[in-house]
């Protein structure tokens, strides 16, 4: 095996793995982190210059955001092919951050990946881009009546004019959005026991009911560091069967790739189709569907729903 860690930084990993005598394989790579194995991941995304280098069909890297994992200051991280444990070129690596080891450091820095959406100059109303992802959650969500929805980042309002203008029943629409003057010029546009609209942030917001539906679209992938903690917070209003629908942005056909980068005030993270299904796992939740759709010409998306699991019946012993 031939192979490279490229680059190992808090928010990425990044290199490839290739067999040359079995050049159509994936080469399975474990990565550890101050010594404890956290995740496996596969040497199978796309990248031109490895074909182009004669590195098969060019199908043999991968992207990892080791963030969540980082325990110090100094984290040591290693990957390894998983069959044999050999470290990689370059595969051990020392990863500083302060994130993971400085409350205020990381409190900061979630402030920071927030500002985007409470700064008073960008309160102007969003394009109409969001139709691509409506035109899916009809086929997803079963309307009626009694449905109660919760959207997360209502922003402007696309959502529930959507669902106003085609005819969709439902019970009641909860929006929450950290931009206090788009909840004010919601409530200003609309009024009635079927509508609530409220400033907060989804991570801690405590909800006063359950919902049947909870949906969120071009949110979660800039949530700082990741979306767990607003998922666990949604799931726990959610009713036992209620749907989750959401999307990401993806920049692979296989939605392999994972990392995350600051654009000034904008904070970016890319997930890949096992980080979500690990997540949503771990908020309770099962993954129904994954499916990748163009929002414009050069932003590509995954959307993906999910149900609340049941609890778990506890066992029950009858007296002999």
């Amino acid at each position: 095996m031939i192979s490279n860690l490229e680059h190992a930084e808090e928010f990425l990993l990044q290199g490839w793995a290739f067999q040359p005598r079995k050049p159509g394989v994936t080469v399975s790579l474990d990565i550890h982190v101050n010594g404890r194995f956290i995740a496996r991941v596969q040497s199978g995304t796309f990248r031109s210059d490895l074909k182009a280098a004669g590195y098969g069909d060019g199908y043999h890297a991968f992207f990892f955001n080791p963030l969540d994992y980082l325990t110090s200051l100094q984290n040591l991280i290693e990957v390894r092919e998983s069959a044999s444990s050999k470290l990689l070129a370059a595969g051990a690596r020392i990863v500083n951050t302060e994130l993971s080891a400085n409350r205020d450091a990381y409190r900061r820095a979630r402030v920071r990946s927030q500002l985007r959406w409470t700064d008073p100059a960008s309160e102007q109303p969003l394009p109409n881009s969001e139709l691509p992802f409506l035109e899916r959650l009809e086929t997803a969500v079963h309307f009626h009546p009694g449905l109660r929805i919760l959207e997360v980042g209502s922003g402007s309002g696309q959502l529930l004019e959507y669902l106003r203008h085609h005819g969709r029943m439902f019970s009641s629409y909860w929006g929450l959005d950290l931009s206090r003057p788009k909840v004010d010029s919601l409530h200003s546009l609309l009024a009635g026991p079927k509508f609530h609209f409220l400033t907060g942030d989804a991570a801690t917001y405590p909800f006063p009911c359950k919902f049947d539906v909870v949906v969120a679209s071009s949110v979660f992938e800039t949530i700082f560091p990741s979306f767990l903690p607003m998922l666990k917070n949604v799931c726990r209003v959610l009713v036992p069967g209620g749907l989750l629908a959401f999307d990401v942005v993806i920049q692979d056909d296989r939605a392999s790739i994972s990392r995350a980068e600051w654009n000034g005030d904008k904070w970016l993270r890319l997930y890949s189709q096992l980080e979500i299904r690990r997540l949503l796992y771990e908020a309770g939740m099962e993954l129904l569907d994954c499916s990748q759709y163009a929002k414009s010409a050069s932003e590509h998306r995954m959307m993906v729903t999910a149900l609340k699991l049941h609890p778990r019946p506890q066992n029950t012993f009858e007296n002999s």
